[in-house]
Order: C-alpha cells, then structure tokens, then sequence
C-alpha cells in the first residue's frame, strides 16, 4: 500500500509518489519535489486521492487551463514574457550603475567590478564626468520606464482583448449549445459566466499570473545583483526576509480566503435583493413592503463593506513587514561595518545599492504575495469558466448557416407534416415527455393542440421546431425529414413564443428580431404588422417604427405586446406558424381580428397553436387531445365536442365564434 502524505489544510491524502517525496538523487526520502512546494504555495495542488475533496489540479495543468482560455496563442505569450525578462534587466541595470557611480563619488574604487573596467572606472573621477555618469543614470531610467510603459500597453492590450474574445466565444457556445442542454440549467449561468465570471478570471486569475512572473524575473534579477555586490548580506537579510513573508503569508492566507469567500456571497446577496425589490416593485409598493427589501439589502452591503475593508487592510500588512525587513537589514549592514571597523567608504557602495534595490524589492515582493493569494482565491473562476468550455464544446451542435430570406422556392419543405411515433426524454427525467407520438397536419390548415399541462404539448411543438431531437421516430414535411436541413426548415416556419421577448428598442428592431438595421425591410414590417393588427397603433406612436417599446414592452398593453410578437413571427412570410399558447392575453375583439386574418392565410400556410381557450375555435377547426406523451384523439372541434368525453370534460365551450 502507498505511504500517505497529508495535508493539513484540507486533510487531503496523497500516495507517497504523488506527492512527490519518494527519494531521487540528490534529495532524501520525505524531503518534497521543489514543484510541490510550488504547487503549495499558489494553492494548486495534485489530484486528490480522497474522491470526497474537490480535486485541484497542479501548477503545469493550471498553466495548460491558462494557455486554453488564452486560445493557445503561444507568439504573444512569448514576446510578454520576452519583455518581462527585458525589463528585469532594466531594473538590474537602473539600480546596479548607481554603485560605480557612488564609489567615484566617494573616491574609491567599485571592487566587485572586473580588473579590466576598473582602470576606466578611475578615469571618470572628474566632476563633468560624473555629472554625465549621473545624467546617463537617469537616461537609463527613463528609457526603461518608457520601455515597461510599451510592454504594459502590449500585455493589457493582449489580455483584455482576450477577454473579449472569451465572452463572445462562450456567448456563441451558448446560443449554439443544444436546446435541451438549455433547458436543463439555470438561466443565470450564461450572463454571470459570458459576463461576470469571464471578467472575474481575466482580472483576478490570468492578470495577477503574469504579475507574479513579472515580478519574480525583478526580483530574481536584483537578488542577483545584491549577491554581487554583497554576498555575505545577501544571504542574512535575503533568508531572514523569505522566512518573514512565509510566516505572514500562512499567517494571512487562510484569513483571506475566508473574507474573500464572504465578500462574494454578499456581493451575490446584494445583486438578488435589488433585482427581487425592482422586480416586484408594484406589489412592494401597495402592501408597503419597501423598507424589507431595502433593510435587506442593506444588511448585506454592510457586511460586503466590512469584507472589502479588511480585505484591503490584510492586503497591506505584507508590505508593512516587508519594509521593516528591509530597514532593519539596511541598519544592520551599517552596525556591522562599524563593529568590524570597515572603510566606511568602501562600505558606502554596498549600502547604496541595497537601499536602492530594496526600494524595488520591497513593492516586487509584496506584489508577488499579492498575486499568489489572490490567484489562489479566485482559482474557481478559472474552473467554472474552463469546465463550461469543454462541457458547452461538446453538446453543441454545428452552426446553422444560410441566407435569411432565401425566395420560397429554395425552402424545400412543402406538404403535409407528419409525427412518427416520436420518443422524447429530456436529460434525468424518470420518464419521456413524448411516448410514441404520432400525428398528420394538412398542409394550409388550422390546428389546435389541447390538452391537460405537462401533457407533452409545449415538447412537440419544440419537437417540431428542431429544438429538440427525438430519440426515436421523426418528423416530416412532406415526406422529407426536417433534420435533413434544419436550416431551411427553420427559415420556413413562423414562431410565437409565451411570453413574447421584447428588447427595449423600437419597433422596428422588434419586430426584424436578429436583423441589422441596413437588413431590416420597414415594407415587411409594416406588411407584419398590418397583418398581426397592430399597424394603427403604431402608426400613432410617436417616432412610428422608431418608437421605443420599453424593458420587456412596458410600454405597450399585453395584447400589443403579443401581436407585436405574432408580427415578428409573420416577417418572413412563413409557411408555417407555430403558437405556444402565444394568443394568451388577447381581449376577445382582437383575437376576433387576429383569427380573420388567420383565417384568410389557410390554404397557403399551416398554423399550428396551443390553446387553453377553446371559445373561438369553429366546428370545422382541427384539434390534436394530447395527454401523457400521446395523441388521444384528432378531428375536428365540432366532432370531437359531440363524441369524446374527455375533450368535453376539458373544453367546458363557453361563447362561440
């Protein structure tokens, strides 16, 4: 059996191998691989051997989740990295000719320079010369800072547009992903990833990665220079420094992630109580519930305040710890040259250039600390948005691709529609929506489908719609399967959902649903609109077409809001329109109206409807009973009234057309 590891943040086990403490040469059994204690320190853990822990991946799949949300685009990569080595040495450069230049100055030579520059070194004593010397200093660090400004605006620029590119890839996935794969999660996941979440990860995650090996190269390259210069001291401050940040840094993380934690399940609370008061603002405001919703949200406020505060306090203490290190040693190095009774002159060099890297090393550290933990903490939103990726990636379907009004002769979808025996179960249902659901609609008629709720309607008509594939049988059109080209068929059918979407735009854009404006025909427009009854009432709005409908159509009554959508369906000149109960809310004057006009289209185009009120159907009107999955009974209205109980039972007929 495997020896164990354990760790005692989580109680996590890992097999003795794993964990990467089996023995190799050059380091002892028990002793950790360096990229464990990597792998630690970031929060990346290896896979877990206990299934009941969430698995963390370690520090090379971390970078493979990285390298994938960034499209694997490796040449950009490597000119930002390219960059931060350049700006490393930069900063070695800025900081190390200050000490020639302070050795000059106090009249000796600088010794840790080679024997073959220190004659030249000696000819620069005069005063123009240092004057130059210090003048070149300074050039140099403005060509640097100019330099860093470059590579910041290259690394941003990459990033954010990364970020865009991100959100509009997963928008694409999600309105591409399966209809059923839809239905099945909630309908906040999409805007908080595409939105939310994307943003969180970019800024919090991929940022702070480039952050923290940017500062590693500077502070790898001035602890360079610091053991140049002084190696002795190097060694004291540089170790009793890294057991400092250690300290405070497992002192703090836990602290942190706690805060971090509690920051954003407030922050989340805070969203969900503004959108629930705005939601049901009318009724808060007639039973007078208004100060619950707003003591609500306050309270949650309050505490995402306290969090952000400490937060920010706790991210402040590295640097505090940090700057009393560095003093300490700056101190130290002078008391020792004193007690040891060196050349202070000869000291002065060394002194200098460990107070102007530690005015470096001091933000690159704490900025490293930074960084790891908040890129530990934030890890999730690299997971979430990684996981949708692969999991969207692979229920979605190909593209539908085609011209939007392409002439009827190239639809391909004329006759008869027919149901064959559909099978249809949506994911982890216990049972099927559809239980061998067979039908046949003629061509040019009107058919009502009726029934009792949940018993499968709404599932054919998305059957039919090519939202849903069966997992057994079929639907034709005119002998020809409508999943040969979805497309198409698509684009011959007119659909009117309930509740009808409407964006807070005008007219218009409402009704050419999808469509740029340099594509939208206001003659199809006002045609839809003239057939769905509603042309009167636009025309008398001001602006007309231009006409704003407002947020979900406050604008308009319930019935204009519906025949706007019934308008949207008629813009293409379907051949077939399909209603989920989309004639719900429509005063018995205008559905009067609506079915004239319908009435007028049979013969050329099949309509098919949902309906709970059965008062306006004729005697000669279809009508498909659908109960448990299944087709009961068909026929017309009138038949069906005089000879099926159930449909009796169901229909209760109040006032007839």
């Amino acid at each position: 059996m495997p020896v164990l590891w354990h760790s005692r943040g989580c109680g996590h086990a890992y097999p003795f191998e794993t964990a990467g403490l089996a023995p190799s040469p050059g380091r002892p059994a028990g002793v950790p691989h360096p990229r464990l204690l990597l792998d630690a320190f970031m929060g990346l853990t290896p896979p877990l051997a206990d299934r009941a822990c969430s698995k963390r991946s370690g520090t090379l799949e971390f970078v493979a989740m990285v390298f994938e949300v960034l499209e694997h685009r490796a040449g950009p990569v490597i000119l930002i990295v390219a960059m931060m080595a350049v700006g490393a040495a930069l900063e070695v450069c800025g900081i190390g000719l200050v000490v020639p230049y302070f050795s000059l100055l106090a009249g000796s030579e600088p010794g840790f320079l080679p024997s073959s520059l220190r004659g030249f070194a000696a000819d620069l004593g005069g005063r123009g010369t240092l004057l130059a010397v210090g003048f070149a200093i300074v050039g140099l660090n403005v060509l640097k800072n100019v330099f860093m400004a470059g590579f910041y605006q290259v690394k941003n620029s990459f990033l954010y547009g990364m970020q865009a590119r991100l959100s509009a890839r997963l928008f694409r996935l999600y309105l591409e992903d399966d209809y059923a794969a839809h239905l099945g999660r909630h309908s906040s996941e999409a805007l908080r990833v595409v939105n939310s979440d994307v943003f969180m990860l970019f800024e919090y995650v991929v940022d702070p990665c480039f952050l923290l090996v940017t500062e590693l190269m500077v502070l790898a390259a001035l602890v360079g220079l610091i053991v140049l210069v002084a190696p002795g001291a190097a060694v004291v401050v540089g170790g009793t420094l890294a057991l400092i940040c250690v300290a405070v840094y497992r002192g703090l993380r836990r602290r942190m992630r706690g805060v971090a934690e509690a920051e954003k399940e407030h922050h989340a609370a805070m969203f969900r109580w503004v959108q629930q008061g705005l939601g049901g603002l009318k009724e808060a405001k007639v039973l007078g519930r208004e100060p619950f919703f707003l003591s609500s949200y306050e309270r949650h406020r309050t505490t995402h305040a306290a969090c952000v505060a400490e937060r920010h306090t706790m991210n402040e203490f590295p640097r505090l710890f940090v700057e009393v290190v560095f003093v300490a040693g700056l101190m130290g190095l002078a008391l020792v040259a004193i007690a040891l009774g060196e050349d202070f002159s000869r000291v002065l060099p060394s002194l200098v250039v460990f107070a102007a890297a530690s005015v470096r090393l001091m933000p690159a550290v704490n900025r490293i600390m930074t960084a790891s933990s908040v890129v530990r903490t934030n890890r999730t939103y690299l997971d979430g948005v990684h996981a949708v990726l692969r999991r969207v990636s692979r229920t979605s379907p190909p593209p539908l691709s085609g011209p939007l009004l392409p002439p009827p002769s190239a639809w391909g979808f004329r006759g008869d529609i027919e149901f064959s025996a559909v099978e249809f179960r949506y994911p982890e249902a216990e049972s099927p929506a559809l239980r061998s659901f067979s039908a046949r609609i003629p061509r040019g008629a009107f058919v009502a489908v009726v029934g009792p709720s949940g018993g499968g309607k709404s599932t054919a008509l998305d059957v039919l719609l090519g939202l849903l594939r069966p997992q057994a049988g079929g639907v034709t059109v005119g002998g020809r399967d409508i999943h040969e080209d979805l497309a198409a068929w698509r684009r011959s059918v007119g659909f009117v959902p309930q509740p009808v979407y409407l964006y807070d735009d005008s007219v218009r854009r409402n009704v050419g649903f999808g469509l740029d404006d340099s594509e939208i025909d206001d003659g199809r427009v006002w045609r839809a609109l003239r057939d769905a009854q509603l042309e009167g009432v636009v025309r008398a709005l001001p602006g007309g077409l231009d006409a704003k409908v407002g947020e979900g159509g406050s604008r308009l009554s319930g019935g204009q809001r519906q025949r706007v959508g019934i308008a949207r369906a008629l813009y293409r000149d379907p051949d077939v329109l399909v209603f989920d109960e989309a004639t719900t809310g429509l005063d018995n004057d205008i559905w009067e109206e609506i079915s004239r006009v319908l009435d007028g289209l049979k013969g050329r185009k099949t309509v098919i409807s949902v309906l709970h009120n059965f008062g306006h159907l004729g005697d000669e009107d279809r009508v498909l009973l659908v109960s448990e999955g299944r087709v009961l009974a068909s026929g017309t209205y009138g038949a069906l009234l005089a000879g099926n109980e159930e449909f009796r039972a169901l229909a209760r007929p109040g006032p007839r057309v």
